[in-house]
């Protein structure tokens, strides 16, 4: 800090987020967030009466407007009966990690006329069990799944055992069964041997492309490399156990394109005026009066900027949360997912 800071950008976690936001906002500092949580997106994207503070922006999609998302798609599915008729089965269930994650829900929670059931996933001896028995004793056939990615094979596995041990008594893969991750990354994992399987319907939502063996990104060469790196890494977790697809995580992407999109600031900003770096201390006052102002030439950021990135075009709304973002459906076949038409 003594020898200057621009910007700060990340940390992965949200808890160390937040304090690291705290920071940015006293030192008037920007604060490019990669984290997902309730409170991203800078200046008011989190819950009405957060005090997000002017120096924040987060690529990730607001909540909000990816609640909306899920309720569309739940909507245009077709075989998701949310109005309380009768005949209806066992209404929707919602399996999550992180009760923050259930804001996301809050569109749909808010359209649905059936039951909603909502059951916690937790390392805890039985715990897994019992939710996937108390979800076919409900006889609810229509399930979110909002669990972090490197946990979706458990869940899959979970149902496949209950397939075939107790096909009669448990059987949670018929036809009517249909099962939406929430959460991102879940096309990266293969679970073509998984389709609930010949029956269920599978399917998530992604910022992300879905490329095969012989495709690439055609970013840069860096994009590449760092995709061939975190492969290695992460396909060598036994939780993977070989299921993992050679694709970025939207986490890192995420990562280059809120780089990007400081690039994309820091030459709007030399191009108006020269950059100075100051040095920061804790304990003085506000003083980098650039901050601001380097903020705004990233938040202005659109397609005709000319920079490629990962996660779709960049812009954001007047509340400085990212719009005109892209989500792909894709719905897991024989061959993996695929993209829905």
């Amino acid at each position: 800090m003594q020898q200057g800071v621009l910007a700060v950008v990340g940390p992965p976690s949200p808890v160390a987020s937040q304090q690291v936001r705290s920071v940015c906002e006293h030192l008037a500092v920007p604060f490019i967030e990669t984290a997902w949580h309730h409170r991203g997106g800078g200046g008011g994207g989190g819950l009405e009466g957060d005090n997000e503070g002017p120096y924040s922006v987060n690529l990730n999609p607001d909540y909000r407007t990816f609640g909306r998302a899920i309720l569309d798609y739940v909507r245009a599915i077709g075989d998701w009966d949310l109005a309380k008729n009768e005949g209806s089965h066992g209404g929707v269930a919602i399996v999550y990690k992180d009760p923050d994650t259930l804001l996301k829900f809050e569109p749909l929670l808010n359209a649905v006329q059936v039951p909603v059931l909502l059951r916690q996933w937790r390392r805890q001896a039985g715990t897994f069990q019992y939710v996937m028995k108390e979800l076919r004793s409900a006889k609810v056939y229509k399930i979110l799944v909002d669990i972090p990615t490197s946990e979706i094979l458990r869940f899959c596995q979970h149902c496949r055992k209950l397939l075939i041990r107790c096909a009669k008594l448990m059987n949670m893969t018929t036809t009517y069964h249909s099962y939406i991750f929430t959460s991102w990354d879940a096309q990266r994992i293969d679970l073509s041997k998984y389709q609930l399987i010949k029956s269920a319907n599978m399917s998530t939502l992604s910022l992300m492309p879905i490329l095969r063996s012989n495709e690439r990104y055609n970013v840069s060469q860096r994009v590449e490399n760092m995709r061939e790196e975190i492969f290695n890494v992460q396909s060598r977790r036994g939780n993977y156990s070989g299921n993992l697809t050679n694709m970025l995580p939207t986490q890192a992407a995420t990562l280059f394109d809120s780089l990007i999109l400081l690039a994309h600031g820091l030459e709007r900003m030399a191009n108006a005026r020269s950059i100075q770096v100051q040095p920061l201390k804790c304990t003085a006052p506000r003083q980098n009066a650039r901050g601001a102002t380097l903020l705004n030439y990233m938040r202005s950021m659109s397609p005709e900027s000319g920079f490629a990135t990962l996660t779709g075009p960049v812009e954001f709304d007047a509340q400085w949360r990212r719009s005109n973002f892209t989500l792909v459906a894709y719905e897991l076949t024989r061959a993996g997912f695929n993209q829905v038409s």
